[in-house]
């Protein structure tokens, strides 16, 4: 997907910055932070086993799977707030669906600092389903991918 939309005019995210991603997906020459493999990384596994954070690849994995599920939360309510965002709309050309994304996260965001009730809103998002967490099959990961992720773990 990734190699797709590059080769279609999307920038690269400059150097020193990625794009956090799920196991699913390679590491994609160091552009993809990925978790570390057979190593705890679901909060339900922590939640469960009640131990402590043991070493940094660990940390590493509770960190992008904290940040993975606000990243999720965060989508499935507006996906709850916004039916644009919802249904999906056709007749509109790729680059009107794009301001349309942007035009819903200011508002969103708008709404967060102006008497929006997010917590209640993520609530009722759940519960109609909204908020879904998926489990994907793994895929190996690039060495490039494997060094940047070590260094922000041990930074940690």
């Amino acid at each position: 997907m990734l190699r797709s939309a590059i080769s279609r005019g999307f920038k690269a995210p400059t150097p020193g910055t990625y794009f956090l991603a799920d196991g699913g997906y390679g590491g994609f020459d160091g552009l993809l932070l990925i978790p570390y493999q057979r190593v705890r990384y679901y909060l339900k596994e922590w939640d469960h086993v009640g131990r402590k954070v043991q070493n940094a690849k660990e940390l590493f994995n509770l960190r992008h799977s904290s940040l993975r599920t606000v990243v999720e939360r965060v989508f499935g309510v507006m996906k709850w707030r916004f039916q644009v965002l919802r249904n999906g709309q056709r007749g509109f050309s790729i680059r009107s669906e794009v301001k349309i994304v942007y035009a819903c996260i200011a508002l969103h965001n708008w709404l967060n600092r102006n008497g929006g009730e997010f917590e209640k809103e993520a609530a009722e998002a759940e519960a109609a389903g909204l908020l879904v967490s998926s489990s994907t099959d793994v895929i190996p990961e690039g060495a490039r991918c494997d060094e940047r992720r070590d260094e922000i773990a041990n930074f940690m």
